[in-house]
Formats: C-alpha cells, sequence, structure tokens
C-alpha cells in the first residue's frame, strides 16, 4: 500500500487513585429533526462506486500547540494509511478572521467531509455549510445553537463532565486544606460544562470545599498556564485541575515548582514532574474514535446531521 504521508494544507488564499477514560464508544443524541433548511447529501452518496471520501481536518490552532490535537491527527494519519478508501488533509488555522475562508477552501476543492472545532468556529462552518448543502460538516464542541436547522451538519463531541466529575471527587477525597483549583481554557460552554462537572464532584465529596477558577483565554500559551498555576499556589491550593489543552504544560510546571498536586488534562507530563509524585490522575479524553465515528456514518450512510451527538 502507498505510504499516506500527513498532508498539510495552506488554505488561506494561500489517578494513580482515579483512572478517567474517554472513550468514544457511546452516544447521547437527540431526536431527529424535521424541517431542515439544508438538505443533507443522499446516504452513501460520498464514498458510492468506490470513490474515495476525501476529508479535511480544520484545526482552530496550530496542530502541535494542544497534545489532544497532535495525538488525534496521528491517529488519523494512522488510520488514513490502513484504510485506500479516505484521504485527509490537515488545514492548521490562521486565526478567526480567517477561518472561513479556509473551511470554504476546503469545500471548494472537492472534500466531501469537513471537520472543524470548537466555538470559535461555529460561526463560519455554519456559513459555509449553507452554501454547500452537499458536504458534510462535523465541529467537535462547537455549540451550534441551532444545529437541527442544517442536516449536513453534525455538532459532535465528548460529555467532558463525567470524567471533570470524577476529577472533583478524586482531589477533594485528597485535600487536605479543602482549598483546589481549576485552570480552564476559556469562558464557554464546552469548558464550563466540564466545570460544572467538576465542581459536582468536588461537593460530592466536600460540600464546604473552596475551589478557584482561572480562565487562561487560551488554548495554547503554556506561559500563561504557567502564571495562573502560580497564582492558585500562593492562594493555597493543593489541587489544581489543569482544564485548558495547550496551557497545562505550564500549569504542570507551576505545579512542580510548588509541590502541589495536579490533575492534568489529555496528556500526561513525566518530564515535568521527574520524581516527584505530584500527577494525582489525568482526565484523558480520547477523541480519535469519535472522528473515526462520524468518518464511518458518512461512509455507511447514517451521518447525524442535525443533532448534537455526545459520547461518554
Amino acid at each position: 500500500m502507498k505510504h499516506k504521508s500527513e498532508k498539510f494544507v495552506p488554505v488561506i488564499v494561500s489517578l494513580l487513585l482515579v483512572c478517567m477514560l474517554f472513550a468514544g464508544c457511546g452516544a447521547d443524541k437527540a431526536d431527529s429533526p424535521s424541517g431542515s433548511s439544508t438538505s443533507a447529501p443522499a446516504s452513501g452518496e460520498a464514498t458510492s462506486g468506490g470513490d474515495i471520501l476525501k476529508i479535511a481536518f480544520v484545526t482552530n490552532d496550530p496542530i502541535d500547540s494542544a497534545p489532544w490535537m497532535r495525538a488525534t491527527v496521528d491517529g488519523l494519519i494512522a488510520y488514513d494509511e490502513e484504510h485506500p478508501e479516505v484521504e485527509i488533509i490537515y488545514v492548521e488555522g490562521t486565526g478567526t478572521q480567517n477561518f472561513e475562508q479556509q473551511i470554504r477552501a476546503c469545500a471548494e476543492t472537492g472534500n466531501k467531509l469537513i471537520f472543524t472545532m470548537f466555538t470559535n468556529m461555529a460561526e463560519p462552518t455554519v456559513a459555509v455549510a449553507k452554501d454547500f448543502p452537499d458536504v458534510y460538516f462535523a465541529i467537535t464542541d462547537g455549540y451550534v445553537d441551532d444545529v437541527e436547522n442544517y442536516s449536513n451538519l453534525t455538532d459532535f463531541g465528548q460529555q467532558r463532565e463525567e470524567a471533570a466529575y470524577l476529577a472533583g471527587v478524586a482531589a477533594a477525597a485528597t485535600s487536605e486544606n479543602g482549598i483546589v483549583g481549576c485552570v480552564s481554557g476559556a469562558d464557554e460552554p464546552v469548558m464550563n460544562t466540564a466545570l460544572a462537572g467538576w465542581q459536582q464532584g468536588l461537593r460530592s465529596v466536600n460540600p464546604d470545599i473552596t475551589d478557584y477558577v482561572m480562565y487562561a483565554n487560551s488554548f495554547s500559551d503554556p506561559q500563561k498556564g504557567k502564571e495562573l498555576g502560580l497564582q492558585l499556589a500562593e492562594r493555597n491550593v493543593d489541587v489544581i485541575f489543569t482544564l485548558a489543552a495547550g496551557c497545562d504544560p505550564g500549569t504542570a510546571q507551576a505545579c512542580a515548582e510548588t509541590d502541589t498536586l495536579a490533575i492534568t488534562e489529555t496528556a500526561h507530563y513525566p518530564d515535568v514532574f521527574t520524581e516527584k509524585q505530584l500527577e494525582l490522575g489525568c482526565d484523558m479524553s480520547f477523541v480519535l474514535p469519535t472522528y473515526i465515528i462520524v468518518i464511518e456514518s458518512v461512509q455507511n450512510g447514517d451521518f447525524q446531521g442535525g443533532q448534537r451527538v455526545g459520547y461518554g
């Protein structure tokens, strides 16, 4: 089989106590909508006649900015190599003002399935989906308010509150002074849903626990993550939950420097903690299976358009 390498397309005009696993093995979805304003592609159309399913993966940040994204892309590259009936290209986002142009270019160049991600890509994804009713669009944790109106668009993601709840249980059960903290990437629906799970888990163990939340307003700034981690340590927290993707390595460094217990997200940091046993556990998000489910739904003709689908 011909080897398929990672294809980047410059499109814009150019716990130890608790093991927390997300593995897209189950879905919680709404009933199929009626009266959608955008017609879904015909079932099986994307791969009929032995055609290759062309897929574009459009990110909101550089692929190496977050461990989960790098791991997902590496997994998709392996999937691509093993499945000659699919062909995947990768487009690194170059800023909010360019997202629509990048997504639109992918649709114009024949990709039948386009992946995008998160709330800041929701509006441009919807704009392009309206103009390309024969293309499938799948946005990770985009929280499209009126997704039921677009039968060629699915808003899918993980039920992050589940693992975050377990993180809260572990933190509250371990905290000695009843003060914990969290560094979150942004004050928006995806992160706040996870935070709600974290806080419910905390209070299921200790109703009187104090928890501080700091927003990095970034998912790719380790220095900001470290700065906020140090600020939490100054508030005498003894467990910090990292919930900001590419900011998390910096928060882990702050924990290592202040001997603060950490519950990490999506990745372990053995090079940061070295011999210090400070990682209480990891809220491990296995995102790759959810992407494969969406790919195969297009191939099988059962794409869940017009729905928000949560995988636990």
